[in-house]
């Protein structure tokens, strides 16, 4: 809850976007399914850009030779793919904390907001590590642990990719190191891109995907701003803020409506729906 400018007290809104996915749309389009009447049963995917990048080096898909573990950590650090606590992406605390904020918005039971809980179901090749400042990996353990991942794979005919899966139905996370076809949507995900899956009532034998680059300065700063503007459009008042807005950049003077050409300086995609009904 939260004190609005009135002094009376309703239901708090905060910007939780770019907390899954980056800049990618997951957090709205799981609202919009619901909104819609759709029952989400599962959901999966890639959510971490450094193992993203990492797994698609040590076990690749398109045939490239693959490379060491520990090599293609330090390509995912020197390409600023991943944390300034890197050790937070190896040990999956970072990919469960954005799993436990979907937890939230789909109200799943308080068990399935334990961090401990969910990396205990979890797999990780880096075991014993601490998170923070100081914290190690032992990359020669880790090196040995992802040959054996990937060999056996290998002996199969498949690949291997760092997977998240979230059971609505019983409130379960796991993280794991998954096999699966080189010609699955995972395998061939382009390296430090991120995707999701949605299985639901009614997209269950294909499940709605989504996925793209989801790092990066100007991708977060987009999603930010897109999140901002979806503020402005629903919350009461939001129009006011606008206008007051609009006004302090000399766009409109006083009680002056605002032009057509006026809004198309502002991008009428993003503001038509909040203003024009005022018009």
């Amino acid at each position: 809850m939260a004190e609005n400018q009135f002094g009376s007290v309703e239901p708090g809104r905060y910007l939780r976007e770019v907390c899954v996915g980056g800049s990618l749309p997951v957090i709205r389009t799981m609202t919009d399914l619901i909104n819609s009447g759709d029952r989400i049963t599962k959901i999966d995917g890639i959510f971490s850009v450094s193992f993203s990048y990492i797994m698609s080096r040590v076990s690749p898909a398109n045939g490239d030779a693959p490379i060491k573990f520990s090599a293609a950590v330090k390509e995912a650090l020197a390409d600023g793919l991943m944390e300034s606590d890197f050790v937070s992406d190896l040990n999956n605390e970072y990919t469960a904390r954005c799993l436990m904020v979907l937890a939230k918005e789909l109200e799943l039971p308080d068990e399935s907001f334990d961090l401990e809980r969910v990396m205990s179901n979890s797999q990780s090749i880096c075991e014993g590590t601490v998170g923070g400042e100081g914290g190690e990996v032992d990359l020669d353990k880790a090196d040995a642990a992802m040959e054996k991942l990937v060999e056996a794979a290998t002996g199969k005919g498949k690949v291997v990719r760092h997977v998240s899966t979230m059971d609505v139905g019983t409130g379960v996370i796991s993280i794991n190191f998954e096999e699966v076809p080189p010609n699955h949507m995972f395998a061939i995900t382009p390296p430090g891109c991120e995707i999701v899956r949605f299985f639901t009532k009614v997209y269950s034998s294909n499940p709605l995907v989504i996925m793209g680059q989801a790092e990066g300065l100007d991708n977060t700063a987009a999603a930010l701003l897109a999140e901002m503007l979806n503020l402005m459009q629903t919350k009461v008042g939001g129009a006011k803020m606008l206008m007051r807005s609009m006004s302090s950049a000399g766009i409109m003077g006083g009680a002056k409506k605002v032009s057509s050409r006026d809004l198309e300086s502002l991008n009428p995609k993003k503001v038509e729906g909040v203003y024009m009904t005022m018009l």
